[in-house]
């Protein structure tokens, strides 16, 4: 089948159908569906709402026979006449001035704006007048019946809009009667207008005084009063204590300096309370008692001219002077009480003069919005008294003027057409946008876009979903899956420490991974027992597919199950095989018998475990695959197939270079392994197309890391394992058989 119409494989090797691959990729279904539902409703928010007000009219020819006949119910369609009316040039330009001029339609600025540029296009696609189609009672009755709808961005605007073109269209049904206007009913209509008119200038006024009154003061009258009144009495209160602080001052300014009479007038001052001294000046006055003590001492013993003595007077000459500045009336003596109790005087002056200054300006301020409020006040009241009698002269005129207009329209012609309102028009609900028909058409375009997206993956998509499909494509059996090696566990088995970490078959001969090469022992074994291989090339289609990783485990499975097993190098370009087992750089290998530098005998080297013997690559020569090629290879096969149960031989990637192609065509049978990769499918395929043009035996195929699965234990994805650690210097072109640089 072609990559066009089987671009995959389903768990049964079949292709799959277009919905199949879809739903294989189903989160970016999902993702689109999410989106296009996101971006759906970010549409129906981004949309302005749309509101209907709707109304509904009856429309009534009078003083016609045929009317309430219901034989001319169909004949005499004068509703249609109506229905045009209603929405003509006519009607709708005077249903718009009526909304520009009078301001109890209450329309926004913006329609407004609208109405005045073109008001026949601003109304006459958004309203709607249709004849009701619900018919009853006798005649044309139920025909006659018009329902009118208006749609807007604003829902106030669209019952302004019908409340307008109702108006307007009365008023035009009333243009064509012939009536008889009386004077009178004139007159009041003018006297009603005027009266009105003053009604709201005067109301006019009320405002501009009521805003004097704000800008003058935020408070009522009454609050400023009684606050004013309270601050006055506040006021004498602190001016009576000052009075009684500056004569206790003046006192003590008259006490004079001797301590006994200061200390008595400090005594009446304070009501006979203790007013200490300042504990500095306490502090002072003892440091220089003790200095005194100290100096006289020190006299009676060093003399006036010792250094102590001098540092002593310094110190006493400090202390006077701190004393002096915090005793001025008495210096050279002791504390003065009376100046501290002075001192507390002044500092409670201070405050009462600054809350007294406060209470004087609030007074003023008060006083002065008082004194403006007392001349507006008079004034407001006035304009309220007469805003009383016009509004009771205003109502006199009105109820006068709707009974005389009722008066003169008995004597009036009768209309020829009248309309009554059945339902008035109502503020407008709104009708748009609906949510549903922005979220289908969202979630429609993001599942096509999902679905198209999972599509062009799963058609770009060269990977193998299933063994099965390995099987199919290829061919061959799946004899094993390999799971990803963890390098970092515990070592179970006592080998050498240098055995690389991927040896797990040696290193933790207990782990899943072991069991898993175990497996793959298993059905070489069984192949080879069924056939008679004994010589086992290991290959891949890339680097990094974990091919000498399989040989080195495989190899010591084999030995571990008492087969006598060598495993070969000949990846002559990348050698591992010394690597993995921690020989020392080899000085003899493959590549000295080969060149027949050295006996096969000299070049195998035991290993660690028991019943395996290693023959690594050796020194690398220049012409690899001339020796692979070369008659003493085949010759270096057949002595081991003799000597060993199993010969295993690591060759590099099938598609990087020639040797594998050539060491396929000398060994019993090829084991491929690959990892699963997004291209895994057409190396796969092409690596086994080369081994079948060689002529070589593919046993089957080891798929490489993965995830658990149910039939085979572990199953397919691009998950990373232990990688191949290093790359080719040179590339294979697909479908390129030069291979001269080689």
């Amino acid at each position: 089948m072609s990559d066009r119409t089987a671009y995959q494989a389903d768990a049964t090797g079949s292709a799959p159908t277009i919905l199949q691959s879809v739903l294989r990729r189903w989160p970016l279904v999902l993702i689109g569906l999410v989106a296009g539902g996101v971006a759906g409703v970010l549409g129906y928010l981004a949309q302005s709402p749309t509101y209907q007000s709707a109304a509904q009219l009856q429309v009534i020819k009078r003083d016609n026979a045929r009317a309430n006949d219901v034989r001319f119910g169909y004949v005499d369609d004068y509703v249609s006449t109506q229905l045009e009316l209603l929405k003509s040039q006519r009607i709708l330009e005077a249903a718009a001035k009526l909304l520009i001029d009078k301001k109890e339609y209450g329309v926004s600025p913006e329609f407004r704006q609208q109405l005045e540029g073109n008001p026949w296009a601003a109304l006459k696609f958004k309203l709607t007048a249709t004849r009701s189609r619900e018919t009853g009672g006798t005649g044309t009755l139920g025909n006659s019946i018009v329902n009118l709808t208006f749609n807007g961005d604003n829902r106030r605007d669209t019952q302004a809009v019908l409340e307008a073109v109702i108006d307007a269209y009365k008023n035009d049904l009333k243009a064509v009667t012939k009536t008889s206007q009386d004077s009178t009913v004139e007159k009041l209509r003018v006297e009603r207008q005027s009266a009105k008119n003053l009604v709201d200038a005067e109301g006019v006024r009320k405002k501009e005084f009521e805003t004097r009154q704000n800008d003058i003061a935020k408070e009522p009258p009454a609050t400023i009063t009684t606050r004013l009144t309270n601050s006055k009495a506040d006021k004498f209160r602190i001016e009576l204590q000052l009075g009684e602080v500056k004569a206790q001052l003046d006192a003590i300014s008259k006490a004079g300096k001797d301590r006994t009479a200061r200390l008595m007038v400090l005594s009446i001052l304070s009501g006979g309370r203790k007013v200490g001294p300042d504990p500095t000046a306490n502090t002072l006055e003892g440091s220089k008692l003790a200095l005194d003590l100290k100096r006289k001492s020190l006299l009676e013993t060093l003399g006036p001219d010792h250094q102590l003595v001098k540092e002593v007077d310094s110190q006493l000459a400090m202390v006077k002077s701190e004393t002096a500045r915090l005793n001025p009336d008495n210096p050279s003596g002791d504390i003065d009480e009376l100046a501290i109790y002075r001192e507390q005087l002044l500092q409670r002056k201070a405050g009462l003069d600054y809350q007294l200054n406060q209470l004087t300006e609030l007074i003023r301020e008060d006083t002065k919005a008082l004194d403006q409020l007392g001349v507006l006040i008079p004034e407001m009241n006035l304009v309220q008294t007469r805003l009383t009698e016009l509004n009771r002269l205003w109502n006199d005129l009105d109820t006068k003027y709707k009974s005389a207009a009722e008066a003169q329209l008995a004597e009036t012609q009768i209309t020829v057409y009248e309309a009554s309102v059945l339902n008035k028009p109502a503020e407008g609900s709104q009708i748009g946008p609906v949510l549903l028909t922005w979220l289908l058409p969202g979630f429609f375009l993001g599942g096509l876009v999902g679905g198209g997206l999972a599509l062009l993956l799963e058609l770009r998509d060269k990977s193998f979903r299933s063994p099965a499909e390995i099987r199919e494509r290829l061919g061959v059996p799946v004899i094993g899956h390999l799971p990803t090696i963890r390098t970092g566990m515990a070592r179970e088995a006592d080998v050498s420490d240098a055995y690389d970490p991927t040896l797990v078959a040696a290193l933790r001969p207990k782990s899943v991974e072991a069991e898993a090469y175990r497996g793959v022992r298993a059905q070489v074994v069984q192949m080879c027992e069924k056939d008679g291989h004994n010589v086992i090339q290991i290959t891949s289609p890339t680097p990094g597919d974990g091919k000498s990783t399989l040989a080195a485990n495989l190899a010591i499975s084999l030995a571990q199950s008492g087969k006598r097993t060598v495993l070969l190098d000949c990846d002559f370009r990348k050698p591992r095989v010394h690597k993995l087992f921690a020989l020392t750089k080899p000085e003899v290998g493959l590549a000295s018998v080969t060149n027949g530098d050295t006996a096969l005998a000299d070049a195998v080297r035991p290993s660690d475990i028991d019943n395996l013997s290693l023959l690594p690559c050796g020194p690398r020569p220049g012409n690899p695959a001339e020796l692979l090629s070369s008659p003493k290879f085949a010759q270096v096969l057949d002595q081991l197939k003799a000597q060993y149960d199993f010969v295993i031989v690591d060759t590099p990637p099938l598609l990087a270079v020639s040797d594998p192609r050539v060491v396929a065509q000398r060994v019993s049978g090829v084991v491929l392994v690959f990892r699963i990769t997004n291209k895994a499918r057409p190396l796969a395929e092409r690596s086994k197309e080369l081994l079948t043009d060689m002529g070589a035996s593919l046993l089957g195929v080891v798929v490489n890391g993965g995830v658990k699965s149910a039939e085979y234990g572990y199953g397919y994805s691009y998950g990373a394992g232990y990688n191949y650690t290093y790359e080719y210097d040179y590339q294979y072109a697909e479908g390129t058989d030069d291979q001269s640089k080689f």
